[in-house]
């Protein structure tokens, strides 16, 4: 939890945290695709860490050709390495690469949680649809004041919907 300043005598406001966890699985990847990725990663993930903590690892299959990338961190910091382009404007993994991630965001209000919920299901319905199938799931801790959205599709997809649960968390007054 980060507290806001208080002002006016006002409580301080507890901003919420977004911790994302989760693998993108691209096939299809060679050994020179695999080292080229790498070699934009390190530099991604140096960029990424201005935004938070940000964990990454790496394997590669080349009897399978697939690339394996496992992300842990602030979600900010894991939507920079999501993110379609690397620091030199270079595609870093193709758009339909498989990604699965989940978010926990604590502490959220159920008035927050139900606006994060409506948003996802409204871009996932008006997402365009040659990113193929999206699953999402929610879950709702009251207790813990905790909301976790797992999805999974497409790298494109996820880290669209992603992105705007992320706009909510810093932009939205809800």
């Amino acid at each position: 939890m980060t507290p806001s300043n208080a002002t006016n005598g006002q409580q301080p406001v507890i901003e919420p945290r977004a911790e994302a966890t989760g693998i993108v699985q691209a096939d299809d990847v060679d050994r020179d695709e695999a080292q080229r990725i790498e070699r934009a990663l390190v530099e991604a993930v140096a960029a990424a860490t201005a935004k938070g903590r940000l964990h990454v690892e790496r394997a590669h299959d080349e009897a399978q050709s697939r690339l394996r990338l496992t992300l842990k961190g602030a979600l900010a910091a894991v939507l920079e390495i999501l993110s379609p382009k690397s620091g030199n404007g270079q595609p870093l993994i193709g758009d339909g690469a498989h990604t699965s991630l989940t978010v926990a965001i604590h502490p959220v209000t159920t008035r927050k949680a139900i606006a994060i919920n409506d948003h996802l299901l409204a871009a996932t319905k008006n997402r365009p649809q040659e990113y193929g199938e999206v699953t999402i799931r929610t879950e709702r801790d009251e207790a813990g004041a905790q909301l976790v959205v797992h999805v999974d599709g497409s790298l494109y997809s996820i880290s669209y919907l992603l992105f705007l649960v992320h706009l909510h968390l810093t932009q939205s007054s809800t």
